[in-house]
């Protein structure tokens, strides 16, 4: 343990080192204005140094990240969630006063991504320190042979979560360039408030990655049967119920959230309902291939379904308005994500079992 630890967080260390120096070098030969579609002259002077704050505050995650994957590795999930907990209430109110100070955009960036840095940090020192200080990370702990290995299946999530950004988290800018910006916040809005489902549920189905491969290791595989089954079946259960919920009451909560700053579009608010029924049955298949370690499988169907759901997108938008970059990503991911693991999911349980 002290040696995966320490090796993984000097190198993710390393690689946020990499990404900054990237970045920095090649950040004032970009029109990030053009990049996201903005036109306006205080708009044009903020969007560069947004990203570039929000990009150091994705970078300084990297290595922050550990103390997370160290407590859901030892199925310590709950220590993780409350820290972020904490991280989402200092978010918020670092938003609110940088409204309140009139901030401009970066400042709001910085509250917004700055504050789980904040609380990643603290839980790191009460983590380390504290609670577990022999999992410390150390350079005398450091391993090159132990980071090959991570650095291994690191590269599969690499891919398969930047293939997953791309056909999920795409929308805001393919609408901005085909749309204009002022089209993102009539997407933005509604999609936050659905994705609370998609927050509630990955509280619930997280801890039982870690789970799925101690039961696989120790050959409990009928726990992995009823525990993928249930957990299938609860996912997309869940999901149904607070989706239709919020399709009957979405309008009225927005305009009690923002008032009439923008106007809803019930087209909108379906796609985004299916999407995250959908989504919800996926998220639990993914936790039980994580935790049985079949991540080329999930990168090979992850590449199809973005690289569909990109192109659709472009289809469907001038379609059906903004509902069509979600109904974009829903097409693409039951063609070839839903299609394919319903016949393969069986296999893989079955063949697990034999292999015990």
């Amino acid at each position: 343990l002290q040696r995966i630890v320490s090796s993984g967080f000097f190198m993710l260390t390393a690689i946020a080192t990499g990404l900054l120096a990237l970045f920095a070098a090649g950040y004032a030969h970009v029109p990030w204005h053009a990049v996201f579609n903005v036109q306006g002259e205080l708009a044009r002077a903020e969007a560069g140094p947004a990203l570039a704050v929000f990009l150091a505050c994705f970078a300084c995650a990297i290595p922050l990240g550990v103390v997370q994957r160290v407590q859901m590795g030892l199925q310590q999930g709950f220590r993780a969630s409350l820290w972020q907990c904490v991280g989402s209430v200092c978010a918020l109110a670092g938003v609110l006063l940088a409204i309140k100070l009139q901030g401009g955009l970066p400042w709001l960036v910085l509250a917004f991504a700055g504050a789980p840095l904040l609380s990643a940090v603290l839980n790191s020192l009460h983590y380390f320190l504290r609670s577990r200080p022999y999992l410390l990370p150390r350079l005398s702990f450091f391993t090159p042979s132990t980071a090959r290995l991570l650095a291994q299946t690191g590269a599969l999530f690499f891919v398969l979560q930047l293939t997953v950004a791309v056909a999920y988290t795409s929308d805001s800018i393919v609408i901005a360039q085909l749309l204009g910006a002022s089209a993102v916040a009539e997407y933005a809005v509604p999609e936050k408030l659905f994705g609370l489902i998609t927050l509630a549920l990955a509280m619930m189905l997280a801890p039982l990655w870690p789970a799925y491969g101690e039961a696989i290791a120790r050959g409990d595989h009928a726990w992995v049967r009823r525990t993928l089954k249930r957990s299938l079946l609860m996912a997309l259960g869940l999901a149904a119920i607070t989706s239709v919920c919020l399709l009957s009451a979405g309008s009225f909560l927005i305009r009690v959230w923002i008032g009439e700053t923008i106007e809803v579009s019930f087209l909108l608010l379906v796609a985004l309902a299916a999407w995250k029924v959908v989504e919800a049955g996926g998220n639990a298949v993914a936790m039980y291939l994580n935790g049985a370690h079949v991540i080329g499988l999930q990168v090979a169907i992850a590449i199809a379904v973005a690289a569909s759901a990109l192109g659709l997108k472009f289809l469907f938008i001038p379609m059906f308005g903004i509902a069509g970059a979600v109904w974009a990503t829903v097409a693409a991911y039951l063609v070839f994500a839903a299609v394919p693991y319903a016949f393969l999911l069986p296999r893989l349980v079955a063949s697990s079992s034999q292999a015990a």
